[in-house]
C-alpha cells in the first residue's frame, strides 16, 4: 500500500523527541479544528510503526482527517492496516 506521507528524516533533537513519546498511549484533544491533531498523530503512528511498535490510531470523529494522509480509505467499524505493524 502507497502512503501518501513524505518520508524525510527528521532532525536529531526532533528525532528524540519524538522516541521519547513512542511507546506510550497518547491522546491528543483540543476543541478547535485545523490545529494539526490527526496530522501530529499520524507522524507519531508512523515512526512507532517504522520501530517495529504495533500501532492503532483511533479518531473520534464522524470524518477521518488521518486516514487520507496515508492513501487510504476511511475506516470501517474494523480496524485496517495501512502499514507494516500501522492500522487505522
Amino acid at each position: 500500500m502507497s502512503a501518501a506521507m513524505p518520508q524525510t528524516q527528521p532532525e536529531p533533537l526532533a528525532e528524540q523527541r519524538i522516541a521519547s513519546l513512542l511507546g506510550h498511549e497518547l491522546l491528543l484533544i483540543t476543541g478547535k479544528g485545523g490545529v494539526g491533531k490527526s496530522t501530529v498523530a499520524a507522524v507519531l503512528a508512523r515512526q512507532a510503526a517504522s520501530r517495529g511498535l504495533r500501532v492503532c490510531l483511533i479518531e473520534m470523529e464522524a470524518v477521518s482527517r488521518a486516514a487520507p494522509l496515508f492513501g487510504a480509505k476511511p475506516p470501517t467499524a474494523e480496524p485496517v492496516e495501512v502499514a507494516r505493524n500501522l492500522s487505522l
